[in-house]
């Protein structure tokens, strides 16, 4: 039989069926393509379904698995959801494909800096800054950071820098008034939170840091003003109601005092049970606990803070002061000297308290004036005790 070509021809057409069918796959999954995919998840995201916004993604990816973008997107649905590894693994595959990704560069700053690895947090920052030296907001996030390691003169290198590329930024001068607190310079932190809330007088950390640093300075009328004034801005501040309960101790007004540690205690217990700033909420509601004399459940809560945070000084130095008003004079005078000893030593520990950080001696020395000034706050309580 004579071939008419009508089998070739056949033969031809499902090979080019074939072949188109090919090309739609791996353009589309489902009929949806990776922008429609992408599309999706980022309304799934936004209604906070970060589950299935990472199962869209890791289609769009599976389309177009070189999308430095997607990576990013996918990243922060991680996060959200607390899986960092991945996370991580996502943001680092961005910036493999594209080494000027800044923000995936600074996403994964963040990510470090909630991981507590603040050295990995300060070199993707930096290499934020190299790529761009004025982004205000990267010098701010590693004046942040630098903030976190008790790195306080250099937090606040930083923080300026920031502040002159944006001056306007409230939380800058903020975050440079909280680190002039905890180096002691009482007058500078005043100058720069009062700055904060000339631009913004809604933010109620900035009155409560401005009052306690009032407090440090024996200006109790107007520490008093504003530590109330915060707590009207945002009742559910404890750190407000902590500083406000220690000035009326310092007053004798105790029924007042017992009045704000109760709700100091009970802002801080929704804080650390929706795992919001823990360590700092397990270090005030520390601190809470000890000024109502329950000295178990203030060291637990300390131990907690400094366990998450290794170094958070003002943990550090408020369990130093417990152990002085339970009367366990050397394990407090240990607390107060060891910043002392490690800065005149001149030797790097191999451990903190908790046994995850290590310190300089310019930062022990840092953690020395921390110390001092939670010192001298607590003085009037401990000082029958030395």
């Amino acid at each position: 039989m004579m071939d008419d070509g009508s089998g070739a021809a056949a033969a031809s057409g499902a090979a080019a069926s074939s072949a188109d069918s090919t090309i739609e796959s791996r353009s589309t999954i489902g009929n949806m393509t990776a922008d429609e995919y992408l599309a999706t998840a980022e309304t799934l995201a936004s209604m906070g379904d970060d589950s299935n916004a990472i199962a869209h993604l890791t289609k769009a990816l599976h389309l177009e698995p070189t999308s430095t973008f997607m990576h990013y997107v996918r990243a922060a649905s991680y996060e959200a959801l607390g899986r960092y590894a991945e996370a991580m693994a996502d943001l680092s595959r961005a910036i493999s494909l594209d080494p000027c990704y800044i923000e995936a560069i600074r996403a994964r700053g963040f990510l470090y800096r909630a991981m507590n690895r603040y050295h990995d947090a300060i070199a993707d920052f930096s290499i934020v800054i190299s790529l761009n030296p004025n982004d205000s907001n990267a010098w701010e996030d590693r004046g942040n950071t630098y903030d976190d390691l008790c790195r306080f003169d250099d937090a606040i290198e930083d923080l300026s820098h920031a502040i002159r590329l944006d001056p306007s930024n409230a939380d800058s001068f903020y975050r440079r008034g909280y680190a002039y607190f905890n180096l002691n310079r009482f007058s500078d932190a005043v100058d720069d939170l009062s700055h904060a809330i000339r631009l913004d007088p809604s933010d109620s950390f900035y009155y409560s840091e401005r009052g306690a640093a009032y407090l440090n300075q024996a200006c109790d009328d107007e520490a008093l003003r504003d530590l109330t004034h915060a707590i009207e801005l945002d009742p559910a501040n404890g750190y407000s109601y902590t500083y406000r309960a220690l000035l009326y101790l310092r007053r004798k007004q105790r029924d007042e005092a017992h009045r704000d540690l109760g709700e100091a205690l009970e802002r801080h217990s929704d804080e650390i049970e929706h795992q919001s700033n823990t360590s700092y909420a397990y270090n005030s509601r520390g601190r809470s606990y000890m000024l109502l004399n329950r000295f178990v459940e203030a060291l637990h809560d300390l131990d907690a803070a400094i366990e998450l945070h290794g170094t958070l000084a003002d943990a550090m130095a408020n369990r130093a002061c417990c152990y002085l008003m339970l009367g366990r004079r050397v394990e407090a005078r240990q607390e107060f000297d060891r910043a002392r000893a490690l800065s005149a030593s001149g030797m790097e520990p191999s451990r903190t308290l908790s046994g995850t950080v290590r310190h300089s001696p310019s930062e022990c020395a840092l953690l020395l004036a921390v110390v001092e000034r939670i010192r001298n706050e607590l003085a009037f309580l401990i000082e029958d005790q030395e």
